[in-house]
């Protein structure tokens, strides 16, 4: 800080000066929310870091440089400040000035004393300085890191940050305590509150009155029009966009962070700690029947949160460190759609009575799936056919440190799933699961000691990984009669379009058969589908659900299993000269094939690089099928850095196609 003195020089004998900083409605020293930091001409070093102090730095004349120590237990958020001087001990000359300009207080991971302390350096660099990233999606078995612009450094962002951080439901004073500022961060940046939080969250497919989700390719921009419309929500948002705000809203304040995809992420609507799947006899799912606990149950086909770094002094030793929180909203929690701070390792341990919300992310990760079907002699309707202890939490992922590929499918992420969960199967997972049911008091432990129907036919189902956009493929089985005897096998074999919510968007096709199985036989069923089957059915994201029942009339056994798998679309090639210059004009090259037999209409390009080039949409023409695209695009650098290019491509018929490429301007 640089104060000038209108008259005469500063003279340490004769002149008292000192800082007063306040923050909050009606801020005092006893709720923290005001500062004095009286200027000590002792030292020209601070000595401590848990009180205001002011020292200075530098002498020129009437120009005065004073260095302020700012505690670490001052609440984060905006200042403000004034500077208060008077002559010797002469009250009647007390002046006061007040700082035009806000200041800015944040969390301070570098020192060890702060409680967001973070002591490696790489991942100090990673979770709090990288201003783009990625957020992953796709399946367990084909990730793809959808890029992020999380432009914490923008110039509009802290200021939206610190609006945030005022418009929760937290007081000023405690604002220095990271747990309830990353817990009203999960709150606010949702808007399911009616608290007017940054983002409304939809997930049925119709975003007429705003924006797509998939359409967004990073924060800035969400948050310059949240702060241009007076703080009123913007449309729509779900789970990655939710994940891509928090990283830019926490990194801006201090707080280190990142971005997690959990892979067949689980959502418990009834607090069982179970995921239940109910079925009638010919092995139609069944949905919003009463008598049938959970039956609202869903599995996503991937789910982002974020992981926060702090400590947590409310916890016993060794639950600090990441810790979860999450703003989709899901359920509630004290009656607000948030979630967190979760710790992670509480939830490893399955420790579910350990705050906050521990028990719902832990069923996130490691829930078991009961899978029950319509019976007539059983005395509440149902009888259970299987328990899968593995579906759930298949992969938890977040970017490697110090690791950025512009193909989306590079290997760039770390594998994060032993930090939530033991490995599957093993003595320490069941554990850690009969702890979290038995300490949540869930009646789901009811079901575990069922014994299961004798099952001597093997079945399998078609594993499908990805298929390519406007080719066909194929749902099926193999079925193995283990016994000597026939077996009568019905089976029913489905392909149904998705939303990554697992929620099921429309009916593909449908086929079923009846046959004879003998004795140790070996046999496959499988139905074909073919591209005019679903082109017209395909919803965000493009997910596909191949689903199979069975079902022995002669041992009651009764099997389903479904197949996930995402149809994959091209990348665009991204281009641009180097030695790029601030100021000047330079043309991006972009690239792609349409993998289409149809036209491509509506066609536009959202571009955007952190510091470099400010976000904008171009619109595009018209692409004819199966042509060889080619668009040249001219920006301009308006400022100097390294920065990451970000380019989604939508159409109507082909959407949420991505190129990165990584520029210098000089």
């Amino acid at each position: 800080m640089v104060v000038t003195f209108s008259h005469e020089n500063y003279s340490p004998k004769e002149d008292n000066m000192k800082l007063v900083f306040h923050t909050g409605n009606n801020p005092s020293v006893p709720k923290g929310t005001v500062g004095i930091a009286v200027l000590n001409e002792d030292i020209d070093n601070h000595a401590r870091n848990d009180k205001w102090e002011a020292v200075i730095k530098e002498r020129r004349g009437r120009r005065l440089t004073i260095s302020v120590m700012i505690p670490v237990d001052a609440p984060i958020g905006m200042w403000e400040a004034s500077i208060e001087t008077s002559y010797e001990d002469e009250r009647w000359s007390t002046k006061n000035k007040e700082v035009d300009l806000p200041l800015y207080i944040i969390f301070n991971p570098y020192v060890s004393t702060d409680p967001t302390y973070l002591p490696n350096q790489a991942e100090r660099q990673e979770y709090l300085m990288e201003d783009v990233g990625k957020i992953y999606a796709g399946t367990s078995d084909a990730l793809k890191g959808r890029p992020w612009v999380f432009g914490q450094f923008e110039s509009t962002i802290l200021p939206a940050a610190c609006h945030v951080l005022e418009s929760a439901r937290i007081r000023a004073g405690e604002r220095a305590n990271p747990i309830q500022v990353a817990r009203a961060i999960s709150a606010m940046v949702n808007s399911n509150d009616g608290d007017n939080g940054v983002l409304v969250g939809k997930w049925n497919g119709k975003y007429e009155d705003g924006t797509d989700p998939y359409k967004w390719s990073g924060s800035v921009r969400i948050l310059e029009d949240y702060m241009r419309n007076g703080g009123r929500s913007i449309r729509y948002g779900q789970c990655w966009v939710f994940a891509g705000i928090i990283t830019t809203i926490c990194r801006a304040l201090g707080l280190p962070c990142r971005p997690v995809t959990c892979y067949k992420s689980a959502h418990d609507t009834n607090k069982s700690l179970t995921i239940d799947k109910y079925y009638d006899q010919d092995g139609e799912e069944l949905r919003g029947i009463r008598g049938a606990p959970g039956i609202s149950d869903s599995i996503w086909n991937f789910h982002c949160w974020n992981d926060v770094w702090m400590a947590r002094h409310d916890l016993p030793e060794g639950y600090g460190g990441w810790q979860v929180i999450d703003a989709t909203p899901q359920e509630e929690s004290d009656n607000v759609y948030q979630v967190g701070p979760t710790s992670v390792e509480a939830v490893r341990r399955g420790d579910v009575g350990l705050g906050y919300d521990t028990a719902f992310v832990f069923t996130e990760v490691n829930a078991d799936v009961m899978v029950f079907v319509e019976d007539p002699r059983s005395s509440w309707g149902f009888r259970k056919i299987d328990q899968d202890t593995s579906h759930v939490g298949k992969l938890i992922v977040t970017q490697a440190v110090g690791q950025y590929s512009e193909e989306p499918t590079d290997k760039d992420w770390e594998d994060i799933t032993h930090l939530y969960k033991n490995k599957e199967g093993t003595r320490e997972e069941r554990s850690s699961v009969m702890r979290a049911i038995r300490g949540s008091g869930s009646a789901a432990a009811n079901f575990y000691d069922q014994p299961s129907n004798s099952q001597d036919v093997f079945i399998q189902i078609f594993d499908l990984e990805k298929c390519s956009f406007g080719k066909p493929y194929k749902v099926g089985v193999y079925l193995h009669n283990r016994s000597t005897q026939d077996r009568t096998v019905k089976v029913v074999l489905s392909s149904s379009s998705v939303f990554y919510t697992g929620v099921k968007a429309h009916l593909v096709k449908k086929g079923s058969g009846q046959f004879k199985l003998k004795g140790n036989e070996e046999e496959k069923f499988s139905m074909e589908i073919f591209p005019e089957d679903y082109m017209s059915r395909v919803v965000d994201m493009c997910f596909m659900k191949n689903f199979v029942f069975l079902s022995v009339a002669e041992t009651d056994q009764a099997w389903s299993s479904e197949d996930d798998f995402v149809l994959e679309k091209p990348d665009l090639n991204l281009w641009v000269q180097e030695g790029l210059r601030v100021g000047e004009i330079f043309n991006l090259e972009i690239s792609f094939t349409n993998p289409l037999d149809l036209h491509l209409t509506k066609c536009e390009f959202n571009i955007e690089a952190p510091g470099v080039v400010k976000a904008q949409e171009i619109s595009f023409r018209n692409i004819n099928p199966g042509e060889d695209v080619k668009a040249v695009i001219p920006l301009k650098a308006r400022n100097m850095g390294k920065s990451t290019l970000m380019v989604v491509f939508n159409a109507l018929e082909l959407f949420d196609i991505t190129g990165t490429k990584k520029v210098s301007i000089m």
